[in-house]
């Protein structure tokens, strides 16, 4: 599953709340930040000052008001966001975390030596990894190598290239597989390729936004109607202009 840290500190800053009025709402403001930490996230590893290439951050418009209000730098190899750092630093520690707890489970799972003289046999000692049932992590996997190999397939299909999955966002698609079953995702998968959402044709239906964007998925989906980005866009600047007159009104602003 795909995490992003956000750092309290962060948020509290007045440049994040900048961010909020220049964007509309908390809501959306939101959604700009968290996509331009997962774009750093791609290139935390490549460049030793944790840059973003000028030609990836441009083809998101959006990105550019984290410029305006100071959540982002502008340098000459390429674009900064305030806060990767410490994204980069959580990774890192989940991570180790991850080895260390991989590390115990196989040390777990090591038998103890066998007394050469015993020549007891036990079941699991005679059954063959094609006789004994899958686990529950095997066949966890197994979903997860399939809802991959389904999401690259019918990509290719609509864009007549190989779609190559980043091993976070496999790890995404397992765990959604998981959780709503094997059957229910490859219709989501398929529902998402379909939709000519114009945000979704930027991204060039990433699994990234495919994750972003469940609900809208699902919607679309269960109902066969489209809800656009700029669907919701316009109902939460109807809220907010309502919330404004209201605050008005009531002398709070």
């Amino acid at each position: 599953m795909i995490r992003i840290f956000l750092h309290e500190k962060t948020l509290a800053d007045g440049k994040f709340l900048s961010l909020c009025l220049k964007s509309g709402s908390r809501f959306t403001a939101l959604g700009i930040f968290c996509d331009a930490l997962m774009l750093a996230e791609q290139h935390l590893f490549t460049n030793a000052d944790h840059l973003i290439p000028l030609d990836e951050w441009k083809r998101t418009p959006e990105l550019d008001l984290l410029v305006d209000v100071g959540l982002a730098e502008v340098r000459a190899a390429g674009v900064f966001v305030l806060g990767s750092q410490e994204q980069l630093k959580w990774i890192q520690q989940r991570r180790n975390a991850g080895k260390t707890s991989a590390a115990l489970k196989l040390n777990k799972r090591t038998p103890a030596t066998k007394n050469k003289n015993d020549r007891t046999t036990t079941v699991d000692d005679r059954q063959t990894t094609a006789q004994r049932p899958l686990t529950k992590n095997e066949g966890d996997t197994a979903i997860g190598q399939k809802l991959v190999a389904f999401y690259c397939e019918r990509w290719q299909e609509v864009y007549g290239a190989k779609y190559v999955v980043r091993p976070q966002d496999a790890r995404a698609l397992k765990d959604l597989g998981k959780t709503q079953g094997l059957e229910r995702v490859c219709a989501l998968i398929g529902a998402y390729l379909k939709m000519p959402d114009q945000w979704f044709l930027t991204k060039r239906h990433d699994v990234a936004t495919f994750l972003n964007n469940l609900a809208a998925v699902s919607h679309h989906l269960e109902t066969g109607k489209h809800v656009t980005r700029r669907d919701v866009r316009e109902l939460e600047d109807k809220v907010y202009s309502a919330n404004i007159i209201e605050a008005l009104r009531s002398g709070d602003v």
